[in-house]
């Protein structure tokens, strides 16, 4: 029973998470742990990241065009920027006066990369118009390395819960990717790898390992990522530890927050202390409007897309990537196994236990653990599945007390009745008092001898295989095995469940039990000549059923009819019958058994002469 505990909480856990039960627990498990980032120890953010921001002033003095854009990029890489990042798309010709001053700024500047999109698991016909677009000068700039492409976006990024690291092209569609098979970096990894004078060379993806991702090696990060495939491209994601915004609707616009935000006019007509605040900086230029562009949906809220790439170069450039139990991803299953562990040892520290008290105490100690376990981890930015783990371990838990109910049951149907049983479980009452009932006593007739010849152990051995072979013939006839006194039996029939034939399932019985004597002849190999059988006395009657002594009590019958059946029982083998009923037994039979009648037999204890019946007969 112990090692089925052990099993069934094994197949519960699996099952609940192939129904995926984490997936019900998802959004409770969300809303938990943007709770616990906000409560983990927050490092300030670094002070070598500024946006700028393209707000609503800038519409309204009808200076947002590629004129403007050059202009910024001049300033900012005049000012000593150390890398620029233009979130804003350049996908198609605007004219000559417009693109070749932006294409100009850009190749003289060096340090800019722009965003590309991947518009990949749509309907359009062609996939290489799936592909990041730029008008035609800047892509020229983009095929002689003279400015960097950064992926801001692909189909799977909806809700921006996680950013790209890099995205790998299918090597299928080399033909008709304008930029060639390969890796390319999102904005944030491209922006870092910019501001180390890294070149894509010097970035590489390293296959999973059993227990890891994919590594996205940029020098001198190690980043371990996890695939997300999309048609044409295979997306190698990372998680973000969001924090509260500071820019956009939610985060007043313009107002200094987590990051610094400078408005676009104040670079783009050179104010001194704006373009002093860019030396040495990293800089996204993108939309700080107050409407509703650009805006995706966070844990913490509504976010502009610039801010959420400045997050993302942020968490690399202090290297605190934090590792989440994303769908798919390879900690995820670590953290399952962990979990599966745990409530493993959960169970076998429950089976051990002596009573429920300690249970509880080892329940709650487990939940204990795994709480502290998870606090750790929050401070290291190991988010590991909260809620997973506590509705793993009260699925344990309530496995482990239901299997320890039924072992208990079933420990307790080998000393009483079933039916007494399950009205003890069920905190009723055990009718105690006067009923009618078929009583049944037996022994071993030859027990001496059989005994005499052997060991102790040998003769315990001997009586529980015995009583083990006719108890199970007994429970066949609805009899209830009350008590064993050495090879003698005390069975009950009729109570505390009725029989429709009481004494007759007595008399079968008691066949049963006679006919198993050749079966345990053989078992023990015992020589012709050794006497063994078994005697039987049944009596049917009134009886006192009660529950005897004080905190350590026995479940028996007592009265009359039960010293009459023990006497009767005695005299089979003076009767030279093994089974010998009363006259009440045989005239209560409702199918009458073939017996032969003995008048006025004598039977040392009893005052009169009773007439009784004896019968060896075993049915077919």
């Amino acid at each position: 029973m112990r090692h089925f505990g052990w099993l069934l909480t094994t197949i519960l856990l699996l099952l609940a998470w192939k129904l995926n039960l984490e997936a019900h627990l998802a959004e409770v498990e969300d809303r938990r742990r943007v709770q616990r980032i906000a409560n983990s120890s927050e490092a300030p953010t670094d002070s070598n990241i500024v946006i700028v921001g393209v707000d609503d002033s800038v519409f309204a003095a009808d200076r947002y065009n590629r004129k403007e854009h050059a202009k910024v990029v001049e300033r900012l890489t005049q000012a000593g920027a150390r890398a620029i990042f233009l979130d804003l798309i350049f996908d198609e010709a605007r004219g000559p006066e417009f693109d070749l001053p932006l294409t100009e700024a850009i190749r003289k500047s060096g340090l800019v990369t722009v965003a590309g999109v991947y518009q990949v698991n749509t309907d359009e016909a062609s996939m290489s118009l799936l592909r990041p677009r730029f008008f035609p000068e800047l892509e020229q700039l983009i095929l002689s390395n003279a400015c960097q492409m950064g992926i801001i976006n692909t189909s799977r990024q909806e809700s921006k819960n996680e950013t790209i690291a890099a995205v790998v092209d299918s090597e299928k569609d080399r033909d008709i990717n304008p930029y060639g098979a390969g890796m390319r970096l999102s904005a944030a990894a491209a922006l870092y790898a910019k501001g180390q004078h890294l070149s894509l060379n010097d970035v590489e993806s390293l296959p999973p390992s059993p227990w890891h991702g994919d590594w996205l090696n940029i020098p001198p990060l190690h980043l371990e990522t996890y695939r997300g495939q999309e048609r044409g491209v295979v997306n190698l994601m990372i998680p973000l530890t969001f924090h509260q915004p500071a820019t956009g609707p939610n985060g007043k616009p313009g107002q200094r927050g987590r990051l610094n935000v400078i408005p676009y006019l104040k670079i783009a007509d050179g104010d001194p202390k704006a373009l002093e605040m860019v030396r040495r900086k990293y800089v996204l230029v993108g939309d700080n409007r107050t409407g509703e562009s650009d805006l995706y949906n966070t844990p913490v809220g509504r976010m502009k897309g610039v801010e959420i790439h400045a997050q993302a170069l942020d968490m690399l450039l202090q290297n605190r990537v934090s590792r989440f139990p994303l769908t798919g991803t390879y900690f995820l299953h670590q953290a399952e196994l962990g979990i599966l562990v745990l409530c493993l040892l959960c169970s076998v520290l429950l089976d051990r236990q002596p009573n429920l008290a300690r249970c509880a105490l080892v329940g709650v100690g487990s939940v204990a653990v795994w709480e502290t376990a998870v606090w750790l981890c929050d401070q290291r930015l190991i988010y590991l599945p909260q809620t997973q783990g506590e509705a793993a371990l009260i699925i344990t838990f309530v496995a482990s007390m239901f299997v320890r109910l039924q072992a208990t049951k079933n420990i307790l149907r080998t000393f009483i009745p079933a039916a007494i049983v399950d009205q003890l479980m069920q905190d009723a009452e055990i009718h105690q008092g006067e009923v009618e009932a078929t009583v049944m006593v037996t022994d071993i007739r030859g027990y001496t001898t059989l005994s005499e010849s052997r060991t102790p152990t040998q003769v315990l051995d001997l009586l529980n295989d015995y009583h083990t072979e006719t108890v199970t013939l007994y429970q066949k006839f609805g009899g209830h095995v009350l008590n064993y006194q050495g090879d003698a039996q005390i069975i009950l029939f009729g109570h505390p469940k009725a029989l429709k034939d009481a004494p007759r399932q007595a008399i079968l019985a008691a066949q049963a039990a006679s006919s198993a004597v050749d079966t345990l002849r053989k078992r023990w190999k015992l020589p012709p000549d050794q006497a063994f059988n078994v005697g039987a006395g049944i009596c049917t009657g009134k009886v006192i059923i009660a529950d005897l002594g004080g905190m350590h009590r026995e479940y028996t019958v007592i009265g009359e009819l039960v010293r009459k059946c023990h006497k009767l029982q005695s005299q089979s083998q003076v009767l030279k019958a093994n089974i010998i009923l009363d006259e009440e037994t045989f005239e209560r039979c409702l199918i009458k058994p073939e017996v032969e009648k003995r008048e006025s037999v004598s039977i040392d204890g009893l005052p009169d002469p009773v007439t009784v019946y004896i019968t060896d007969l075993v049915p077919d």
